[in-house]
């Protein structure tokens, strides 16, 4: 099993939201397109047994069953999991923003090195905004690293909802594996947030290349296997949204080299980069 570093993060109390905290109260049209790309990923991808390639549909209806051997025109055809995410627009937008900044190195000068929590490989680890400023992992090339935040959306005045204080996790993936270590991972953010109550998880996902024994998609269409499992188990209490899709393919340099090795996520505001961890923040595992 991937090893934990358990943050045990505090139960979220009735108090006034940060001014650096983002109100996520709202999900946009983007963002329920891309929940029911994530249910349609479960639908091809428990459909498909044998097949390391996603079939592709035309029913934008997640609770509809998928037509086989359609692509997005109806013709028959196999996308690669590459092609597939580039049929979504928003994940799309978001990689390319993802893409145009610099990737960041997080060092002493420029960062409070105790406020950073750097996750190595097969590791993970939880946090609030009162115990840490950033998650962060790097180094990887074929690995994924998988960032999750949540917030609870309660019923309010008038129906609308306001945030809970948010709980952000991030873990290094190796290997296609793993899958209860990632239901783990959703299962801490139901019961930090308390469990009957409804949350959003949002994913963000970076790592491998266009690698020739073709173990980058491998991971990725795990991973997005598993998550789409775990939507359709928990789409109760978890809504789950897409927002960064950084993998495989759509991570390659154009010579077989990954363009984003490290992710980090600034757990109050929700934002992510791309990022290196300096010797001062990765800590005497990192270093050795």
């Amino acid at each position: 099993n991937i090893k934990t570093l358990f943050i045990r993060p505090s139960t979220p109390t009735a108090r006034k939201r940060g001014a650096d905290e983002r109100d996520t109260s709202g999900s946009s049209d983007d963002d329920g397109h891309d929940q029911k790309r994530l249910r349609l990923v479960a639908q091809f991808v428990t459909s498909s047994s044998s097949s390391s390639s996603f079939r592709s549909t035309t029913d934008e209806s997640a609770s509809s069953p998928l037509p086989n051997h359609l692509d997005f025109e109806g013709n028959p055809n196999y996308l690669s999991v590459t092609d597939y995410l580039q049929q979504i627009p928003s994940v799309m937008e978001s990689l390319l923003k993802l893409k145009s900044k610099p990737t960041v190195t997080l060092n002493k000068s420029s960062f409070d090195a105790r406020r950073i929590i750097n996750v190595l490989q097969g590791e993970v680890a939880h946090a609030t905004p009162e115990q840490a400023d950033i998650l962060v992992s790097d180094r990887a090339t074929t690995c994924h690293i998988l960032a999750l935040r949540s917030t609870r959306v309660d019923g309010g005045p008038g129906g609308k909802s306001s945030p809970s204080v948010a709980l952000a996790s991030i873990a290094h993936i190796d290997q296609p594996a793993y899958e209860s270590c990632i239901q783990s991972m959703a299962d801490m953010h139901k019961r930090y947030h308390g469990v009957g109550n409804k949350i959003i998880l949002e994913v963000h996902l970076v790592g491998g290349f266009n690698d020739e024994r073709g173990s980058s998609q491998k991971l990725t269409e795990h991973l997005l296997h598993t998550l789409a499992l775990i939507d359709r188990k928990e789409r109760q209490h978890i809504d789950i949204i897409i927002k960064t899709c950084c993998v495989s393919g759509l991570n390659d340099d154009g010579s077989r080299a990954p363009i984003g090795r490290g992710l980090a996520i600034d757990i109050a505001s929700g934002g992510v980069f791309l990022a290196s961890v300096g010797e001062a923040v990765a800590g005497p595992a990192g270093i050795f």
